[in-house]
This record gives C-alpha cells, sequence and structure tokens, in this order.
C-alpha cells in the first residue's frame, strides 16, 4: 500500500496519466487513481480540489513530451514539421487524453507555453500576426483529428471481405501498406499545411 504522506502533485498525475491510457476518460475517477495508488481518496484531495484539476495536470505532462526542439530550427519548414510530428506522436501515445483536453478551455503554462511558441515562430518566419491563429487551429485539428482516429482500423475486415460490395475498396486494401497509410496520410496533410504557412509568408513579403 501506499502512504499518503509521500504523494506529491506530480506523482498523482503521472499515475492518473497511466491510468487514462489504460482504462480510458471513464476509467480514471479520483476514487480509481487513489486504488492505484494505494490510498484514499481524500488523499487525492489533499493535492487536488477536483477531478478537473487533475485533468490538467494530466494535460500539462502530455504537452511536456512534446520535442518543441523545432522551434529552434533556422528552416522554418523543418522545424514546423518535426514540431507537429512530434505533437502527433505524442497523442498517438496518449489517445484517451484527446478527448478530454480538446474540450476544455486551454489553460495552464504547458499547453498555453505550447501555443504562444507556436505563434512566435510563425511571427518569426513573417507570417502575418491576424493570419497566426487561423494556421494555429489547422494545425490543431490536423494533429487531433489525425491521433484520435486510425482511418485503417476502421476496415476491420480482410480486403476479401469487401470484394462483392465495394471491389474497388477492396483492390485498395489489398494494394496498400495498411501499417503505413495513416503516416502517409499525416504527412500529405502536413505538406499541404506547410504550403498555407508559405503562402501567408509569401503575401506578407510580397
Amino acid at each position: 500500500m501506499g502512504r499518503a504522506a509521500d504523494l506529491t502533485r506530480e506523482r498523482i498525475a503521472v499515475e492518473a496519466l497511466a491510468l487514462l491510457d489504460e482504462a480510458g476518460a471513464a476509467g480514471m475517477t479520483m476514487r480509481k487513481v487513489a486504488d492505484r495508488l494505494g490510498v484514499k481518496a481524500p488523499s487525492i484531495y489533499y493535492h487536488f480540489e477536483s477531478q478537473d484539476e487533475l485533468i490538467e495536470a494530466v494535460h500539462q505532462l502530455v504537452v511536456q513530451e512534446i520535442d518543441r526542439s523545432g522551434f529552434h530550427e533556422p528552416d522554418w519548414r523543418t522545424g514546423l514539421a518535426n514540431v507537429a510530428r512530434s505533437y502527433r506522436d505524442t497523442f498517438v501515445r496518449h489517445g484517451e487524453a484527446v478527448a478530454l483536453v480538446s474540450r476544455r478551455p486551454v489553460s495552464g503554462d504547458e499547453a498555453l507555453g505550447f501555443y504562444d511558441d507556436l505563434v512566435r515562430v510563425l511571427l518569426r518566419h513573417q507570417v502575418p500576426v491576424e493570419r497566426a491563429l487561423v494556421l494555429v487551429g489547422t494545425l490543431d485539428f490536423l494533429v487531433l483529428g489525425s491521433a484520435v482516429e486510425t482511418f485503417t482500423a476502421g476496415f476491420d475486415q480482410p480486403a476479401q471481405a469487401y470484394a462483392v460490395k465495394q471491389p474497388k475498396l477492396a483492390e485498395a486494401l489489398a494494394a496498400a501498406a495498411l501499417t503505413t497509410v495513416d503516416d502517409e496520410a499525416f504527412d500529405i496533410a502536413l505538406e499541404a499545411w506547410l504550403n498555407v504557412v508559405a503562402v501567408n509568408r509569401t503575401t506578407r513579403d510580397s
């Protein structure tokens, strides 16, 4: 059994994130977090006044995993692509977190700092400030949408199972490298986003 005296906010948040990954949003209750730590629920409430506060701490942990080194890359295109891929990879690892954080206001230094850094990079590379937010929002839709939905997993039968009624779909499924389709689709969408960023920079420069 754990000891309440050994608990810290960080330790509770780490275990709550692990529970979220394993059991989903419905399984991450204060009581279940307490059970996981071997303490009683009041010990968790001593550190977090509510489940919302704990969810916020979990969100901050997830955002901390994003590799932001691309923000310092001299080549804006390479740097933003690297950050975007790390952003997606992080939320793919913690897919259950997407639904929790996407329905909440953005708060906390980590999450707000990430968006501030992203805007800062766009402005530094000559994107007009009035275009920055729509570009950040587009990237958010792209990353979080692709993290929560696996396109190829929607086809849960072997290709031949679709052959009679959906022959062309069956043909495409049989021909595709299904293990890489989702990643390739994300890369195509990311490239399109980077092209839009480039157009906005061109508009500023013209």
